[in-house]
C-alpha cells in the first residue's frame, strides 16, 4: 500500500477492523445531507455519501466507508424491480407466441446480486427447436419490431455467442437475449459460490464496473471488459492480496480501500499482461500464457484468464481494448495516491463521476 494511505488515529485502526463487511452486513439508512453540521467546501459531496462518511480523516477508512455507500447507493430500487420483471415477462410472452414449448431463464449480474441501475439484462431463450441461431435471433428481432416494444435495437450475428441486443421503449433497460445456450446458467452458481468465499468482492466488482462504465470500457463487444471477466480479475486480486496470503490472521486489518486500491495498483501499473495468465480454481494461481498456447504473437499484451466453468477458454482473448483499460486503472490508483481536495471532497468521487443516472437514484437511496 502506498504510504500515503497510512491510518492516523487509533480508533478509526480499530474501527476497519470491526467494520470490514461480510456477507450479513447490514444496509444503514441515508441521511440527508442537509442534516451534516461539518463545513463542506464549494466543492459538492457525492449523492452516495453518507454524513458518518465524511468524519473519517484517514484517507483509507473513508474510502472502505465510501466503498459501502456507493454499493448501497446503487442497489435496486422498488421500481427498478417491478421494471425489470415487467420487461422479462412481456419478453417471456413474446417467445412462447413464437415457441410455444420455449423457455426464458435470467442470468448474469441481474441474477448474482452484481447488478447496477445501467446493468443490461442477459436472458437466454431456449425454444424447443434446433433452428439456426440466426434464424431464431432474425424472427425474434422481427417481432418485437413489429410490437414497436425496442427503441434500439443490434443483432450480433458474428459473434462466437450470436446475441439480440435491444432497449426497451417503455421501461429504458437493456437486454442482451440468446437463444438455446445454458452456458450464462452454469455460470451463475460459479459466481455465487466465489461471493460467498469471498464477500469483498461484491463490493469491489460494483465500483469498478461503474468505474468502466463511464469510460465505456465494460462492453466485451467493444473490446473492454466484460462483467464475467471483471469478477475473475477481482476475485483474482483478492486471492493474490496479502489478507489471504501471508497475513491470513490478520485478515479483518484489511478494509475494502485495501482491496479496491491493490485491484487498481495490480492491474494498473503490476501485472504483467504478456507473460502470465489467470486462474482463481482453488485458492487461485498464475501461469504461463505461452503454458497454454494462449500467447498471441499479434496481441501480447491481451489479458489472458482462464475461465472456472472451462478451462480450456480464455476469457481475455476479446478484450482487445485492455491497453486502455489499463491506463484507466493507473489513472485512478495515481489519483487515489496524491488524494486532492481540489479533485473532490471524498476519495472514491476522485474517480467516479456524479453523472446523470447517479443524480437520478430515488430518494430512498440517499
Amino acid at each position: 500500500m502506498d504510504p500515503t494511505f497510512k491510518g492516523k488515529k487509533a480508533e478509526d485502526r480499530h474501527r476497519s477492523r470491526s467494520r470490514t463487511p461480510g456477507k450479513s452486513s447490514p444496509v444503514r439508512d441515508f441521511i440527508p445531507l442537509s442534516s451534516i453540521s461539518r463545513p463542506i467546501s464549494q466543492l459538492q459531496v457525492a449523492p452516495w455519501v453518507r454524513p458518518h462518511t465524511l468524519k473519517f480523516d484517514d484517507p483509507l477508512l473513508q474510502l472502505h466507508e465510501e466503498i459501502i455507500d456507493f454499493y448501497d447507493y446503487m442497489q435496486p430500487s422498488e421500481k427498478d424491480n417491478e421494471d425489470r420483471l415487467d420487461v422479462i415477462q412481456r419478453i417471456k410472452t413474446i417467445a412462447q407466441e413464437l415457441w410455444p414449448d420455449s423457455q426464458i431463464d435470467v442470468f448474469g449480474s441481474y441474477e448474482t446480486g452484481l447488478w447496477l441501475p445501467n446493468s443490461d439484462i442477459d436472458l437466454v431463450i431456449m425454444t424447443g427447436t434446433d433452428e439456426d441461431l440466426t434464424e431464431l435471433i432474425n424472427a425474434f428481432a422481427y417481432k418485437i419490431c413489429s410490437l414497436g416494444m425496442a427503441s434500439e435495437m443490434d443483432r450480433i450475428l458474428t459473434a462466437k455467442v450470436p446475441i439480440l441486443k435491444m432497449k426497451d421503449r417503455k421501461t429504458g433497460i437493456y437486454l442482451d437475449i440468446s437463444f438455446n445456450l445454458d452456458n450464462g446458467l452454469q455460470g451463475i452458481s460459479v459466481v455465487k459460490e466465489y461471493l460467498e468465499k469471498y464477500p469483498e468482492a461484491k463490493y469491489i466488482v460494483c465500483v469498478v464496473k461503474y468505474f468502466l462504465k463511464q469510460r465505456g470500457l465494460n462492453d466485451t463487444y467493444s473490446g473492454g471488459v466484460g462483467s464475467f471477466l471483471l469478477f475473475c480479475l477481482v476475485i483474482s486480486s483478492i486471492q493474490q492480496h496479502p489478507a489471504h496470503r501471508q497475513d491470513r490472521k490478520y485478515y479483518t486489518r484489511y478494509t475494502l480501500a485495501h482491496y479496491l486500491v491493490s485491484f487498481l495498483k495490480l492491474y494498473g501499473e503490476d501485472f504483467s499482461y504478456e507473460i502470465v495468465g489467470i486462474s482463481i480454481k482453488g485458492e487461485g494461481s498464475y501461469f504461463k500464457k505461452a503454458s497454454k498456447n494462449w500467447y498471441y504473437n499479434e496481441k501480447p499484451g491481451y489479458i489472458a484468464v482462464e475461465c472456472p466453468q472451462n478451462p480450456e477458454n480464455d476469457l481475455g482473448k476479446n478484450s482487445f481494448s485492455i491497453e486502455l483499460v489499463k491506463k484507466a486503472f493507473s489513472h485512478a490508483y495515481k489519483l487515489f495516491c496524491a488524494q486532492s481536495k481540489k479533485i473532490a471532497l471524498t476519495p472514491l468521487n476522485m474517480i467516479i463521476r456524479v453523472d446523470e443516472l447517479i443524480q437520478s437514484r430515488p430518494p430512498c437511496h440517499r
